[in-house]
């Protein structure tokens, strides 16, 4: 049941539960039993939906039918559909991307909600099983219990789940992988999603077919698929070297705090560079793990304003990410004696005064200016440390956090960076 989804095990044992419910000829026939009407998948695309929707009509015995939604006679479709399901003891009815469907039109709204309560509509029962991307747009209405009453979110797989799929695929495709490690792969795409994994290990089968695939040939794989070809830069030395700086200030924040972050890797593209971390525990967020992610955002910017004199675009988005970041914490938690704001801060919905934003917005520039500081104070010792990993990043195209111990093991030998205790715990 449901064998072919990988992982999601919790949202498996529920929707085998449901099944059961339904393929229960006793359950099925007892009009006292509510059973659930509706179950909605959502969250961001590529991780699955529609998938186990698939899986879904394929593990009943029944009926299924589709919405598909023409503008033209959407609400006679709808009501047809209802309609033929009930002729069967127990129908399914599958609607894609709900939210489109519905959009702001109350009466396809009110139409859903008579077909889901079944009023004045004898017949038999109906699961409707739907998807969209936009769970929180849709009408308290259609989602209350008693119609969708089984909305089940589809995060992005977490490591586990990752390792499987890379395992799942490797062995379908095919993929020689004895020189990787699928802890490392599960590591390197962190916050990707299933279909993101899908695409990477297709582009491996592609280019290394009956190969033995390198480290090397993975994170290939990783830039192409995320649209970024590696290579270096054919702009000024000058510009290059900037690049690179920049994106050594990003990571040796990252090792700073390597008991909240992990570096991943830290590379040149085709327009510009980049650098990847992830939590260390990717269930855990806390307000101190947020202030230390805006100073490792505002870390490339202070790093090239210490040692280069050249300052790259990417500050930039670098700094309005650091103020989206100061904004949300100072509004969400209410630091500083700040007044937090009880709705999404970011919605619509605000309900602070524009004097208490205004003060808000004071504080949170409060807030970059100390991680600015933290950030100065920390990376001006690192002078020489920097720019060892910058030739070597302009040598190698990127770095992983291994690279990044060695050139520190060596720092540590040589005395030059033997008062930081973080960078000692980190290679001891």
């Amino acid at each position: 049941m449901l064998e072919n989804v990988i992982g999601y095990d919790y949202i498996k044992e529920e929707l085998s539960n449901i099944i059961n419910w339904y393929n229960n000829d006793k359950i099925l026939n007892d009009k006292n039993i509510k059973l659930p009407k509706g179950i909605v998948f959502y969250g961001n695309p590529g991780n699955g939906k529609t998938l186990f929707v698939r899986e879904l009509r394929n593990a009943f015995d029944a009926n299924a039918y589709v919405i598909k939604g023409d503008a033209e006679k959407i609400e006679s479709e709808i009501t047809k559909t209802y309609e033929e399901a009930r002729k069967h003891p127990f129908s399914l009815v599958l609607v894609d991307e709900l939210d489109l469907l519905i959009g702001d039109n109350s009466s396809l709204t009110r139409l859903f909600q008579d077909e889901l309560d079944g009023i004045n509509q004898d017949g038999g029962r109906v699961l409707t099983i739907a998807t969209t991307n936009h769970f929180y747009s849709l009408p308290e209405a259609l989602t209350r219990n008693g119609r969708f009453d089984r909305p089940i979110e589809i995060t992005a797989p977490d490591k586990k789940t990752r390792i499987k799929i890379f395992e799942h695929f490797f062995n379908v495709l095919d993929i020689d992988g004895s020189k990787l490690s699928f802890d490392f792969l599960a590591e390197m795409t962190h916050f990707k999603s299933c279909a993101d994994i899908i695409a990477i290990c297709n582009d491996l089968a592609l280019r290394h077919n009956g190969k033995t695939i390198s480290n090397s040939d993975f994170l290939r794989s990783i830039d192409i698929c995320n649209g970024r070809i590696r290579c270096i830069s054919s702009n000024s030395i000058a510009h290059n070297r900037a690049i690179a700086i920049h994106e050594i200030g990003h990571a040796l924040l990252t090792l700073k705090y390597s008991e909240n972050y992990k570096l991943l890797m830290t590379s040149y593209c085709g327009n510009g560079g980049y650098t990847s971390a992830c939590p260390v525990d990717e269930s855990i967020t806390n307000i101190e793990a947020e202030i230390q992610n805006i100073e490792i955002t505002l870390a490339g910017n202070i790093c090239e304003k210490l040692f280069n004199d050249f300052e790259s675009t990417g500050s930039v988005d670098d700094l309005e990410k650091a103020r989206n970041s100061a904004n949300y914490i100072v509004n969400r938690y209410g630091i500083y004696g700040s007044s937090t704001i009880l709705k999404r801060f970011d919605s619509e919905a605000r309900m602070e005064t524009e004097k208490t934003r205004y003060r808000n917005e004071k504080l949170s520039n409060k807030l970059i200016r100390k991680c600015e500081r933290c950030v100065v104070k920390y990376l001006i010792t690192k002078k020489e440390l920097v720019y060892t990993l910058t030739t070597m990043m302009q040598e190698k195209g990127y770095l992983l956090e291994d690279d990044f111990i060695k050139v520190i093991k060596g720092n540590i030998e040589n005395g030059s960076i033997r008062h930081d205790k973080k960078l000692l715990a980190l290679y001891r």
